[in-house]
């Protein structure tokens, strides 16, 4: 019987390669070939099934854009108006004011999904989205690609959109189509399952605010020895800081240690967010305005969102919604007709 004893001290693969011979190496040259062969089965079946991603995404667009009029005020057809009936437990307001459309929907959407509290939203922020009058997707075909070292792989390409109504916080841009601001993320499909390599962020469309609305900055008002009080702008955490990432590769923040460095914690959630905007939100928007979904979650919840803050950064996450007390949040009082 062959003893491994001298084996159980090699800490490192070139301490392995060093204590046993050539057939061995030749067996895991073989074992590393067939790696290769099961990259490549694997690429070919992630073309195919990002390539029906996008022939679904592209066949929902009609529905899409119907249930975006909607929720702008468009009226109702005979057709869509058949078979409703008035929710007795929750009956409709006779005398409210909001009688369009369906007012604050991505708001209540963003909140009910965690996205909201997830990128550190405010009370400012709030506000703003309240004029936001939908969300899509633009999926791009796949790239063939390699990874640093060499290892082919595909690059995945997405737009995520967001359209605001006019509003006093954001200047109307001409060359913006339909007031529509674009975020494009990229990320190359990692060599283990459920994991993404070099992933980036680019706000393709800057937002431009109006003097003194950026939600992202606090002013305030400094005392002087003068007369007068200087006015001054502070940094804050904000919902809008989505929309001015910095490029960035995980791998370039793990720290020898395995850690993530704490400064580049905000730019992995941006790029988990979008990700979970495209892959859950946007489908099941509707599921989340009328917490559908965090009703069938039931009391897992906070299980869930605990889990969620243990994942490994470089996992794409898979969506699951979250709640905790700020998500149930009244909403603004002026609450902007769509």
């Amino acid at each position: 019987m062959t003893d491994y004893f001298e084996l159980l001290s090699a800490e490192t693969y070139e301490e392995y390669l060093k204590l046993v011979n050539v057939e061995v190496h030749q067996n895991i040259s073989m074992c590393q070939n067939i790696a290769k062969e099961y990259q490549k089965l694997k690429i070919a079946s992630e073309k195919e099934k990002h390539e029906s991603q996008i022939k679904l995404n592209e066949s929902a667009k009609p529905y899409y854009e119907r249930r975006k009029a909607i929720i702008m005020g468009a009226p109702l057809t005979d057709e869509e108006i058949q078979g409703y009936q008035i929710n007795s437990e929750c009956p409709p307001n006779e005398t409210s004011e909001y009688q369009n459309g369906i007012p604050c929907f991505w708001l209540h959407v963003l909140k009910n999904s965690g996205i909201f509290d997830g990128l550190s939203g405010n009370e400012e922020d709030s506000i703003i989205l309240t004029y936001l009058q939908d969300i899509n997707a633009d999926y791009f075909p796949t790239e063939d690609c390699t990874l640093k070292d060499g290892t082919p792989s595909l690059l995945f390409k997405y737009n995520v959109n967001f359209i605001f109504g006019n509003n006093p916080y954001l200047r109307n841009n001409p060359y913006l189509r339909n007031n529509q601001i674009s975020i494009q993320i990229t990320y190359k499909l990692g060599d283990i399952e459920g994991e993404f390599e070099e992933p980036k962020i680019n706000t393709t469309t800057p937002l431009d605010w109006v003097k003194g609305k950026d939600p992202r900055f606090k002013i305030t008002r400094k005392k002087t020895n003068k007369k007068g009080r200087n006015q001054q702008e502070t940094k804050v955490e904000s919902f809008f800081d989505l929309f001015y990432p910095q490029e960035l590769v995980l791998n370039n923040d793990i720290n020898d240690d395995g850690l993530i460095d704490e400064e580049a914690l905000p730019i992995h959630d941006m790029f988990q967010a979008l990700l979970t905007l495209i892959n859950e939100v946007i489908p099941a928007a509707v599921n989340y305005f009328d917490e559908t979904l965090l009703n069938d979650e039931g009391e897992d919840l906070d299980e869930d969102e605990d889990a969620y803050d243990e994942k490994p950064l470089k996992q794409i996450i898979d969506g699951k919604p979250t709640q905790d007390d700020s998500n149930t949040q009244p909403a603004p009082q002026e609450c902007t007709q769509q």
